[in-house]
This record gives structure tokens, sequence and C-alpha cells, in this order.
């Protein structure tokens, strides 16, 4: 490209310096007979200015390329070519043998040109031949083509001021399809804006339970499941909240269900102070709410949940009618959370101590800690036996698997396809096996490692069983061991999670690669470097803030 530019380029001095130095300059180009050379010989005596010079000075005004300027400036003079020339040389060389051709007649002002040619450029004499005859009847063409086109009394400074004139319509034109192009750009962008708010109002009205205006149970849970894992990163602790309105059916069927609403929606005003803007409380059902505050002392977590006993206590409910005061019976589970606790399993625990307080009388709470030996032996029960089963020999028997995990695995494979299942590509063949899981967490992109429990697998994605929740679009390494196989690791990204039970999750990996060694555990930081999906997958993740308000 560049040499076919200088070559066309070398002579449109010529055309300039014609309208610069008018008639004199037109009739020297018109008149004289002898070569390239010898033109370009004379025209240095005759003119303060020669078309060599003009060119290169236009093409330093266009801010053509060194590899364009640089040629054009010697293309009446032979460059020295060896087998160490540059590119530059190269192509001054090319300008100097078009320089040197006559393409009207045919003349070759040099007479070692064709030598030159061979030995510097690589043309041989036959080649070189060929190129001047075929350039030569194309140049005849396109004379033709040409010939007696321009009258003679052609006004060249009239011909560039109607040229001009077109030009200045066409960039008018051009400037309103820009400004046409920029509104419409502008609008979609303001489209876009409206989109993004009308979503995000769409996702709050879509989180809040109609009645009460506070999270609805599906909402809830995420942002339960948000704070678990800002707790577990920090090591702080976290309270969970589950209360149930005494009486409230006696209320319902008493006073009707206009006064039975008028009490939900009262609670959840009463209590949204109490939690203040570091807690979370939603609807969880029915007259059940839940509250969750991360960051509370033992000593806190208590005064906290009889806070939230008393507020009802002391809740007036004017014009309501009612006999007396609105009370309720609450549990409250508090503690620093282990990678075996989930939000589910949190809710369940503090539902079971918000029965232990209607049993024992109602209006009041029910607390205890997570370090306590009696949620502990029954929260753990299902992880330590999945420990025991990875660190034991004989994966491939089935026995080593926990009962509750073999059970859930056979009932998920009898029940009805879900949404998830019927999308799969490839069908799933069931493997009831333990497995080891690794997933990055925190800020410095560590892992984490816990025990599951596989249940089906295919060449495109796996199935689990964990006993905590996972973020859809994360990173994870599946270790597999069997005895009939050497290791397996699989590492993919999860493709959806749900809650099956307890503490029991079910997770779908799609998967992006297998290996006999550690994909993601051996070394996190050199995976990310290495594996652009993983990098990808991090980046992607939506960042994990804070979850405040209520």
């Amino acid at each position: 490209e560049e040499a076919f530019l200088v070559g066309l380029l070398q002579d449109c001095g010529i055309l300039f310096l014609v309208q610069l130095l008018g008639l004199e300059y037109a009739e020297f180009v018109r008149s004289f007979n002898g070569s390239r050379t010898a033109f370009y010989e004379e025209e240095k005596k005759r003119f303060r200015f020669d078309h060599v010079q003009t060119v290169a000075a236009l093409a330093r005004e266009w801010k053509l390329p060194e590899a364009i300027v640089g040629p054009l400036e010697v293309h009446h003079t032979k460059p020295e070519l060896s087998s160490d020339s540059t590119d530059l040389d190269l192509l001054s060389g090319i300008g100097y043998l078009v320089g040197s051709i006559g393409l009207a007649d045919g003349v070759v002002d040099d007479p070692g040109l064709a030598e030159y040619a061979a030995t510097g450029l690589g043309l041989d004499e036959e080649l070189l031949g060929n190129c001047i005859q075929r350039a030569g009847e194309a140049y005849s063409e396109i004379g033709r083509l040409l010939q007696e086109t321009l009258p003679d009394d052609l006004d060249v400074t009239d011909l560039l001021s109607r040229a001009n004139t077109c030009l200045n319509s066409a960039a008018r034109d051009a400037e309103r399809r820009a400004d046409v192009v920029k509104a419409e750009r502008d609008e979609y962008a303001q489209q876009q804006v409206h989109l993004q708010n009308a979503l995000g109002e769409y996702r709050e009205r879509a989180a809040r339970d109609p009645l009460t205006g506070i999270l609805n149970r599906g909402a809830l849970v995420e942002a339960a499941r948000e704070q678990l894992r800002h707790a577990r990163e920090q090591n702080r602790s976290i309270t969970v909240l589950f209360l149930d309105i005494d009486n409230f059916k006696s209320l319902n069927d008493r006073f009707g269900h206009q006064a039975g609403d008028n009490v939900l929606i009262g609670v959840a005003e009463a209590i949204v102070p109490v939690i203040r803007n570091s807690g979370i409380l939603g609807r969880y059902g029915g007259e059940e709410f839940v509250a969750i505050v991360g960051g509370l002392l033992e000593a806190e977590a208590r005064r906290f949940a009889e806070e939230v006993v008393d507020t009802f206590r002391r809740t007036e409910w004017p014009g309501l009618g009612l006999p007396g005061p609105v009370t309720c019976s609450l549990g409250a589970v508090w503690g620093i959370p282990g990678p075996d606790d989930c939000a589910e399993g949190l809710f369940s625990a503090a539902d079971e101590l918000m029965y232990q307080a209607k049993r024992a009388g109602k209006d009041r709470a029910v607390f205890r800690s997570l370090s306590d030996p009696r949620h502990k032996a029954k929260s753990s029960a299902a992880a330590d036996a999945l420990v025991t089963a990875v660190n034991r020999q004989d994966m491939a028997e089935s026995s080593v698997v926990p009962a509750d995990y073999i059970r859930i695995a056979k009932e998920l494979s009898l029940r009805t396809p879900s949404r998830f299942s019927t999308n799969r590509k490839q069908k799933r063949k069931p493997l009831i096996a333990p497995c080891k899981l690794a997933t990055f967490t925190g800020a410095n992109f560590g892992l984490s490692n816990e025990v599951g429990c596989v249940r089906d697998i295919s060449s495109g994605g796996i199935g689990i069983l964990t006993s905590t929740d996972k973020r859809r679009g994360e990173p994870i390494e599946v270790a597999i061991h069997t005895t009939e196989k050497p290791s397996l690791y699989v590492a993919g990204i999860v493709a959806w999670c749900r809650h099956i039970e307890g503490c029991v999750h079910e997770v779908g990996i799609q998967l992006f690669t297998h290996a006999r060694e550690p994909i993601l555990s051996a070394d996190p930081i050199s995976a990310i470097r290495n594996l652009d999906w993983v990098a990808s997958a991090l980046t992607t993740l939506t960042p994990e803030a804070e979850t405040g308000g209520h």
C-alpha cells in the first residue's frame, strides 16, 4: 500500500505548481519533450520551486506517515540498495524506479535501471518489461478516456471554488447528520436511564411485602445470605430473631381481617426503629417476622431480643378496640457463623426457639448462642459425617455418604423434573459420592473449603449437595474421590442454587475443565491469571456491599 501511494502521489506536485505559478509553468510542462529526469533538472533551473519539494510539502501538510513522505522527497534520487536496506530505503528505490519511466512513450531515463531493479528490488528484466508494458497500456486507455474533456479556457481557481462549495455543503450535511445521531444517542441514553430506574423500582417493589412495606420472604432469605457471607468473611457475629404475634388468629376472628392487617402494619412500623439502620426486617409469612442484625455482642443481642418483645408489649392500638396489648413470642440465635451455618438453618433454629417461648407462656424471648452444644450437635451432624467420609479411603462406597444426603439425592432423582433439569443440554448420570468444594472468598481471593456430596454428573455439568448456598456465576472447584478411578478435579461456574431442606442446598455447576490435579485450589492467584473464565467470572460478580436499611 505504501509503494502504491508513493507512485500515485509523486507527480501531483506538478498539478499544484500549475495552479501556483500559472501559465508560465503550465506551458513549460506542455512543451517539454525531454525525459523525466531532464524535466526535473530543467524545472529546478527555471523556477523557484520544483515538484519534488512541492509534493513533499503537501505530504507533510496532509500529515502523511514518514514511510510516504520520505520516498516522495527523494523520488528523483537513486538510493543505494543492499540486503540490509530498510523498508524506507526500498520504498525510495521504488519511487526512483517509477519516476524514471515515461508511461506515455515507454522511455527509460536510466540505462542501468533494469540491473538496479534486479539487484535492489528483485525484479528481473522480463518482469520489469511486463510491468512497464502493462502500465503503459493502462495509461493509454485512461488518456483516451480523459482526452479533450477539459476546455482550454478552464479557470482552475473557479473549479476549486466550486469544489470547495460542494465540500462545505457536504460538511454541513455531515454535521446535521451527526447532530441527528447525537440526539438519537442522547435519547437512547435517556431511555436506558429510565429503563434502569424502572427496573430498580420493579426490583424494589418485587422485594417488598405489599401490606407492610418491609422485605418479603424471598428477599429476606437473599438478604440473610448476604449478611451471613459478610459475617463469615469478617469473623463477626450475626443475630437472627424469629417472632410470631401471639393469639393472632383469635384477634382476626374477633375483630376482622382489616384489624389484623392494621396490626401487621403497626408491628412493622414499631420494629423498624428498634433494629436501626444496620439491621434487616422482613415478613416471613402470615404473622411471622424475621429480624437480622450483624456485629452485636452476646449481651447486646440478648437486650435486643428483649427490647423487641417489650416494644410489642408497649405499642398502643387506638381505634381498634383491642382488650389489651399485642404481644409476641420470639426466638433468637446469636454467634459467629461457621461454615455449616446457612440462612435457612438459622431461621429454623430461631423458629424452634420461638415455639419454646410459646410453650413457656408467650410474650417472651428465648435466646441461644450458636456455640451452644445443643445447636452445634444438631446443625453440624451432616457436615461432620461428610468430613469423616471425605477423609476415608473407600469413598466409592455409598455407605460413607451421610444417610440424609443419600435420601435427598434419591428423592430429587424421583421428583418431577425442575426447570433446571429440563434446560440441560446433556442428560446427567446419577452419582452419589462425597466431594470437596473450593470457592473464592474475600478481597484477597483466598479459597474457602467445605465438603459436599455429588448427586449427578455429565460432561457439561455437575449437581452437588452442600450445606451452604452459592452465588450464581462464582467459580468453583469440585474434588471427587473414588476407589475405582484416581481423584478427579472439575471446575466451572455456579449456574443455580436452591434450598432443599434444613441446611442442605442443591447447586448446579456448568463445567469448564477437568484434571487429575487441583485446578483452583493448588494456586488460586495463578488460576485467576491463567484461566480467562475464572478472571471474567470474578470481574462480573456484583461487588458485595453491606446490606443496610429495612
